[in-house]
C-alpha cells in the first residue's frame, strides 16, 4: 500500500438542508484517483463476469449494467395484478439499509471479491488501505489538521460513499444475503394460467432498498400471510444485521392484500 494513498480527504454534505447535525451528514470519501482507478477496473470486471455467468442473485437491480429502477416498479405492479386476478393474499414489506456503504464490514468485501474472481492481491491492498488509511475533514476553511484512524478499540466499518468500488461490493454482499434469505422465506410463488411457467421471489432490491415479497395462497388466512411476512422480515432483518448493516426504520413500511368474498363469490380487496 503506497503511503500516500493512507491519507484520505473526507467532505461532509447535508442530507437535509440546514440541518447540521452529525447523524444527518453523509460522508463522502475523496480517495487518491489511481487508487479509485484501480479499484474500479477490478470491481467493474469482476461483475461484468458475474453478470455473464450469472452467478449474482437474479433480483438485484441495483449496480449491475443492464438494470434499473423501472424494471423494480413494473415488477411490483405484475404482482399487484396477480394477486388481483388470483385473488391471493400477499405482502409487501419495504425498507431501507441505514448509512449502507459505511456499515460495509471489510472482511466480508473481501470475501465477497474473492468468490467472484478478483485478484486476491487486489483484495489485500483494498483491505490494508482502508485497515491504515488516515482520515481528515475538508471543509470551507481548509483542510483539518486533526485526523482519525481505524483502530481495534474504536474500529472504522465501511468502504465509504465516493468509493469507485462501493456499488458492486454491496451488490456482491447483498446477492448473498438475498440467498441466505431464499433458503428460509416463505417468498411468494407465481404460476401461469397454464401452469407451464413458474417461478419463486423472496427479495427485490435496488442497491440498498429492499422488499420482502409475501404471499399465500386460497387456503391462507389473513393472519397465517402477517405471520409469514413477520417472519420473513426478522430473516431479513438478522441477515442484514450480521452483516453489518441495520434498518432504516423511518424509512421501513409493509402493505398487506387480503380479500373478503360477499355471497355472490366476488372477492374484495382490503390493504
Amino acid at each position: 500500500v503506497l503511503e500516500r494513498w493512507k491519507k484520505v480527504t473526507n467532505m461532509m454534505i447535508c442530507k437535509e438542508e440546514g440541518n447540521v447535525k452529525i447523524h444527518r451528514l453523509q460522508i463522502i470519501y475523496l480517495y487518491k484517483a489511481d487508487m479509485s482507478l484501480m479499484w474500479g477496473v477490478h470491481w467493474r470486471n469482476a461483475m461484468k463476469r458475474a453478470v455473464n455467468e450469472r452467478t449474482l442473485h437474479q433480483r438485484q437491480y441495483g449496480g449491475l449494467p443492464g438494470r434499473d429502477c423501472t424494471t423494480v416498479c413494473f415488477m411490483e405492479e405484475v404482482r399487484f395484478e396477480y394477486s388481483a386476478l388470483t385473488r391471493y393474499p400477499m405482502a409487501n414489506f419495504d425498507n431501507n439499509a441505514s448509512s449502507c456503504y459505511d456499515r460495509i464490514l471489510t472482511l466480508l468485501a473481501s470475501l465477497c471479491g474473492c468468490a467472484q474472481g478478483i485478484n486476491r492481491d487486489v483484495i489485500f491492498i483494498h483491505a490494508k488501505t482502508l485497515k491504515e488509511a488516515e482520515f481528515n475533514l475538508k471543509t470551507a476553511h481548509g483542510i483539518s489538521e486533526a485526523s482519525y484512524k481505524h483502530c481495534e478499540k474504536f474500529p472504522i466499518h465501511g468502504t465509504g460513499q465516493g468509493s469507485t468500488n462501493s456499488p458492486t461490493i454491496w451488490c456482491f454482499i447483498s446477492s448473498v444475503l438475498f440467498e441466505c434469505h431464499s433458503l428460509k422465506a416463505h417468498g411468494a410463488t407465481y404460476v401461469s394460467p397454464d401452469g407451464k411457467w413458474k417461478t419463486r421471489i423472496n427479495m427485490v432490491g435496488f442497491v440498498d432498498n429492499s422488499t420482502c415479497v409475501t404471499s399465500g395462497d386460497e387456503k391462507t388466512t389473513f393472519d397465517e400471510l402477517k405471520q409469514m411476512m413477520t417472519e420473513d422480515a426478522q430473516l431479513w432483518h438478522d441477515l442484514l444485521w450480521a452483516s453489518g448493516g441495520k434498518f432504516e426504520l423511518p424509512k421501513c413500511g409493509y402493505h398487506l392484500f387480503e380479500y373478503e368474498f360477499d355471497d355472490d363469490e366476488i372477492g374484495r380487496a382490503h390493504v
